[in-house]
């Protein structure tokens, strides 16, 4: 199903762009990374208050210096080249003679002449000539404290970063690196969110911590009391570690005397705290746990937080979504002042329709089918060689998305689509050769034949290890094929393939298992590499024809996926996706993301996944948060927050920034499905004032061989003026109505896409004709005016 609301509004513009993470400053002086030229770039700010011209020292995962630099004299944020190096990354921030730290109670500069050592210390992960915003403060050295103590000996892994980013975000409420620091005395921090504010609380009250602290307070220099602050908070949470997909946070009250009072003080305090927002620590369960290890300096306080690796198939739904938030910027980009506002909030709103809907068939299903057959062709080994006699899985589904094979042979030309399989045997000798897997995309009916689009999926083992595997993979369109079958497409007699074999050495991916009871309870693994282009099925001059979505599509994945039964699994991870249509390249980073999941009686995934994630292209980024859940009746909702930006040669122009909810309902007896966009935000155009613009579509297929019923629900507010758009269309069917309660002007109802003039009324009375081929209406007294 396929709203095409741009249809209903004469409109166009289709382009890529878009990113949602946590966006900070940057700006400080900065030395470039041994070996660079890849372009990464570590920014963020630091603070205990703001930390001005401090050391800044970039290290990698064995804690080798990847680059250093300064943060400014101004707002305490720095930008520090470090190369192509990915992986990992340590900030620290130390300070000499030329530092300074603000204390927030005073608002004074203090000179860090006797503060030595590591004052504060971050941790994140970088993709290879990417850039990441990594903050610092004394609640972030709390991350990297804990992702150390974690690793013992062992070399940090960005999944133990994740891991220690989201038990750190449990326990206060907030992801501290995620956030950049503000000065609470600041008035501006009122319109701050609430993470910003709630931080800028805390670190004010550990400036007064300093000063009643009795260790700290001992201290005669100011700055030095302000660095003993951050360094009580790291000691009471020493003893923290993560272990078995959870962390132990432990909290030693005997460091922190006088901590709580200090924070409920200053938050009380108009004149040192003007967010508009207070800390309580009896309802916050933050500052109630420091509270409560403060009362029982003699029994530490321990709290368990969940901290979940990722799940392949979640991966895959985050993915999906990305892949389509690809026309918003050039929805919302002007042609001329003429071009009307309703007319590019259409296209606008036909983008949040693709994404309601799109979710499309693509490349990203390959990671979730090779995981499956990672999985079984490592079973196979495991009872090959353990137990011959044992009965061995050689074909399996998951989720109704894939379904793979351990296979003994396959039959092909070099270099060209898979014709024909032999399966491994299921008993006796170890046989097995390749995994191979089925994606089942969307089937469309036309003409009373069922086609469906597909990829077929090939690994071979490299060196002939269970692990590690070429991936190769082609597209191809299905005809009258069996519903969940493997094969009926390999003969290619029913198939058309779109897009062939890419070769070998494309694409590999590896894994490790952890077996439980014969069965793989845990997996951790990666995917890197070229892989066959997603592609949707369309009708084009009468026959149903397989069109691609990009020209090339690759990706990195690095994960850790837990699965304590059969149908449950927890996954963390990160990864980059880029992909290339007509020249723009669209890369979404994911930086972070927690994800629970389920599988139902019927076999379908329900769960939850929320995301830090960035998108970019030569057009445009998008920048913010991203949840989606599913519940036991199919349906489901994604909620996307943040903002865009329009990129245009140097220059950069925000474009909107607010929030959008998309929902589905699977259809019952009583009612048909149903896709539906909401947005709520603010609209800047280049060439237009700002907007307010609230957007409602629904989407409703009565049946398959039936056109999508849209309905369109737009009202948008310009200098004062409200207009609303209501719409619907079926098939070649459309009608709209365009009202202004505030001008009383009505036009329509009309078919957009027909000819002539529609009459304008004003007050019920004709005050002019819309021309539907101008766009433009032309007022009987002469005159012409846009509405």
């Amino acid at each position: 199903m396929k709203p095409t609301v741009v249809n209903l509004f004469k409109a166009a513009g289709f382009a890529a762009f878009i990113a949602l993470s946590a966006c900070g400053g940057g700006g400080g002086d900065s030395s470039p990374a041994a070996g660079g030229g890849g372009g990464g770039t570590v920014t963020g700010a630091a603070a205990k208050g703001i930390v001005k011209n401090g050391i800044v020292t970039v290290k990698d995962a064995s804690g080798q210096v990847i680059g250093t630099g300064r943060t400014n004299n101004t707002d305490g944020s720095y930008s520090i080249d470090v190369g192509d190096y990915a992986g990992p990354v340590f900030v620290e921030i130390s300070a000499d003679s030329m530092t300074t730290i603000q204390d927030e109670i005073t608002g004074t500069d203090e000179p860090a002449t006797n503060v030595s050592g590591v004052l504060l210390e971050s941790v994140s992960t970088i993709t290879a000539g990417q850039a990441v915003d990594v903050n610092v403060s004394p609640l972030t050295t709390l991350v990297a404290q804990l992702a150390k103590n974690s690793a013992g000996e062992a070399e940090i892994t960005p999944a133990l970063v994740q891991q220690a980013q989201a038990a750190i975000t449990t326990t206060l409420g907030f992801n501290p690196i995620a956030t950049k620091p503000l000065n609470p005395s600041d008035p501006a921090t009122a319109d701050a969110d609430a993470a910003s504010k709630k931080q800028a609380i805390l670190l004010a009250g550990l400036a007064q911590f300093g000063s009643d602290n009795p260790t700290c307070a001992a201290l005669d220099n100011r700055a030095a009391q302000l660095a003993c602050a951050s360094s009580q908070l790291a000691m009471a949470y020493s003893g923290s570690t993560i272990s078995n997909e959870q962390a132990t946070i432990v909290i030693d009250g005997r460091a922190l005397t006088g901590l709580t009072e200090a924070i409920n003080t200053v938050s009380m305090d108009p004149e040192i705290n003007q967010t508009r927002a207070t800390v309580d620590p009896e309802s916050d369960p933050a500052t109630n746990s420091l509270a409560q290890a403060e009362m029982n300096p003699e029994t530490p306080q321990q709290q368990t937080v969940a901290t979940p690796t990722p799940n392949n198939s979640d991966i895959v739904a985050v993915r999906e979504l990305l892949n389509n938030l690809r026309s918003n910027a050039a929805a919302l980009d002007n042609e001329t002042l003429n071009s009307p506002v309703e007319a590019q909030l259409a296209d606008f709103s036909d983008s949040l329709s693709a994404q309601a809907t799109g979710l499309e068939f693509g490349a990203f299903q390959i990671a979730e089918a090779t995981s499956l057959g990672i999985e079984m062709y490592a079973r196979y080994k495991f009872q090959a060689s353990s137990i011959p006699s044992l009965q061995r899985i050689v074909d399996q589904s998951r989720f109704g998305t894939a379904r793979c094979l351990v296979l003994n042979a396959v039959q092909r030309e070099p270099n060209m689509p898979v014709t024909g399989v032999t399966i491994a045997n299921t008993t006796g000798a170890d046989n097995a050769n390749f995994a191979a897997c089925t994606v089942f995309g969307e089937i469309l009916q036309f003409n009373g034949v069922n086609y469906q689009a597909r990829h077929y999926v090939l690994m071979t083992p490299i060196n002939g290890t269970n692990n590690t595997f070429n991936v190769e993979s082609d597209s191809r369109v299905c005809r009258n094929q069996t519903p969940g079958t493997a094969d009926t497409c390999l003969s290619l007699a029913n198939g058309t393939v779109v897009n062939g074999v890419a070769g070998p050495n494309v694409a590999t991916t590896m894994g490790t298992q952890t077996f439980a009871n014969g069965r793989p309870s845990r997996i951790t693994g990666d995917f890197n590499g070229q892989v066959v282009p997603p592609f949707e099925l369309q009708i084009i001059n009468g026959q149903v024809q397989g069109v691609e979505l990009a020209d090339t599509a690759s990706f990195e994945i690095s994960f850790v996926s837990n699965n304590p039964t059969e149908t449950s699994s927890d996954i963390a991870g990160s990864g980059e996706f880029v992909s290339v249509l007509d020249g723009n390249t669209l890369t979404s980073t994911v930086n972070s993301f927690v994800i629970n999941g389920v599988e139902n009686e019927e076999g379908e995934p329900i769960g939850t996944i929320s995301a830090d994630v960035s998108i970019r292209t030569t057009l445009g980024r998008f920048s913010g948060t991203f949840e989606s859940n599913s519940d036991d009746t199919g349906m489901g909702t994604v909620d996307l927050s943040g903002s865009v930006d329009l990129i245009q040669g140097e220059t950069i122009t925000p474009l909107f920034s607010g929030s959008i909810t998309l929902a589905t309902s699977p259809g019952t007896m009583e009612a048909p499905p149903s896709e539906s966009v909401a947005f709520s935000g603010t609209v800047s155009l280049p060439q237009r004032p700002q907007l307010t613009v609230e957007v409602l579509l629904t989407s409703i297929s009565e049946t398959l061989e039936e056109p999508a019923t849209q309905e369109i629900n737009l009202t948008y507010q310009q200098n004062g003026i409200t207009v609303i758009v209501d719409g619907v269309e079926q098939g070649d069917s459309a009608s709209l109505t365009i009202t202004s309660p505030t001008s009383l002007v009505s036009i329509g109802p009309f078919n957009p896409q027909g000819n002539g003039s529609v009459d304008v009324l004003r007050e019920g009375r004709l005050a002019g004709r819309f021309n539907l081929s101008t766009s433009r209406i032309d007022y009987v007294d002469g005159t012409f005016e846009q509405f």
